[in-house]
């Protein structure tokens, strides 16, 4: 068996053209007094998370630019719980303006699937109180719901 060897570490210098196209922009927000900006970026994964970039440009003593520092933050959590917010508040206005229900969880699914990378329906229980029908859910599919519909209650099965 080999011995272990650590994986060397590579940099990445990208062309003097792309750095400066990336600092325009910066320099810009610097101008006008801001140093964070909050992005989506994808990640090596190819999940898309929202970021909270800072810089600090280090000046020399004439004050041009030498280099940029710069943090990102992970802010996916906070700004999840952010956009939910005014989900729920879309949902409260939707409700005062007379939306039905199923438009109202219509509304909700659809932030939900695009918030928690997820698909997701809404079953309500029949009067009967013996099968779950599908209410909601603009985006699951419907082979699915035709699978799950009607979803027979009992002992063993359903809620």
């Amino acid at each position: 068996m080999a011995p272990f060897r650590p994986p060397k570490w590579r940099t990445f210098s990208p062309p003097p053209t792309i750095v400066a196209r990336s600092l325009d922009p910066w320099a810009a927000r610097d101008a006008e007094g801001g140093r964070e900006c909050e992005v989506r970026l994808r990640r090596s994964d190819g999940d898309f998370q929202w970021f909270l970039l800072r810089h600090e440009p280090l000046c020399d003593p004439s004050g041009a630019v030498v280099r940029w520092y710069g943090t990102w933050i992970n802010i996916e959590d906070s700004k999840q719980k952010e956009l939910l917010g005014v989900a729920g508040k879309r949902a409260l206005e939707m409700i005062a303006d007379g939306a039905s229900l199923s438009e109202i969880l219509n509304e909700l699914c659809s932030v939900i699937d695009v918030y928690a990378s997820a698909t997701s329906q809404v079953l309500l229980m029949d009067r009967a109180g013996h099968q779950l029908l599908p209410l909601a859910g603009p985006n699951f599919p419907p082979t699915l719901t035709a699978a799950f519909a009607p979803w027979p209650i009992g002992p063993n099965r359903g809620c």
